[in-house]
């Protein structure tokens, strides 16, 4: 097993794949909820990955968009027997899949850097959920979009500029 130090921190930003909805959330609330809360689940926590840490082609649950992170504390490399429970307050490497952060970690290793929507369909279909689209007319329609949009990136890019750190858990 190697570790890192704080010290020798991963040089790439970690990304966490979600949805634009899932994106929007947590840079809003600071909090990641994951699906399994329980210390003995192996998804108990938030999956990422970078350039350092390895990816090979995975499925998600939600995608379209990409959560940018800064790991600062203790960084873990293991194989996939690595026994549960997963220690708090370390990135766990999982070598060619996976970094992971266990659930209930100390939000002050965790920043949010920046984020990118590659979606921009999953992003309308947000737009029309919330009722935007009111308007029949297609040219009004679209410049609605584009200020609800500009709006958006704007809000969310002055939030993770405010060093947001990230709770990974159920609630606050």
């Amino acid at each position: 097993m190697k570790y890192m130090s704080p010290n020798e921190n991963i040089n790439k930003p970690l990304r966490h794949i979600c949805s634009p909805e899932s994106l929007i959330n947590i840079i809003r609330t600071g909090i990641f909820a994951p699906t399994f809360t329980g210390d003995y689940g192996a998804d108990s926590g938030l999956n990422c990955f970078s350039e350092e840490t390895g990816f090979i082609s995975q499925s998600f649950w939600g995608q379209g968009a990409v959560l940018h992170l800064d790991w600062k504390g203790k960084v873990k490399f293991v194989d996939d027997t690595f026994p549960l429970p997963y220690p708090k307050n370390e990135l766990l490497v999982f070598k060619g899949w996976r970094a992971f952060i266990p659930i209930r970690s100390k939000p002050e290793l965790t920043r949010i850097t920046g984020f990118e929507i590659y979606d921009q369909r999953k992003l309308k279909n947000i737009f029309e959920e919330k009722g935007y689209f009111l308007s029949k007319i297609p040219l009004l329609r679209e410049k609605k979009y584009s200020n609800w949009y500009n709006k958006l990136y704007e809000t969310l890019e002055t939030q993770v500029n405010s060093s947001r750190e990230l709770i990974i858990n159920r609630e606050k």
